[in-house]
């Protein structure tokens, strides 16, 4: 069995090499707007959460 080349972008898979620096970049920079997002919401979850325990 022979393993394609590739990566997935928005949800695809794309065959080829590891995306250009710039574009490796970017897919880092959403990742981690991506990530402050969740942990943003998480946090304020909690607080909701906390505050009706009051």
């Amino acid at each position: 069995m022979s393993e394609k080349t590739g990566r997935y972008v928005q949800g695809r898979w794309v065959e080829g090499s590891a995306p250009a620096p710039a574009d490796l970049e970017e897919l880092v920079d959403e990742a981690a707007r991506s990530v402050r997002k969740a942990i943003d919401d998480v946090a304020e979850a909690a607080r909701r959460a906390l505050a009706g325990r009051r």
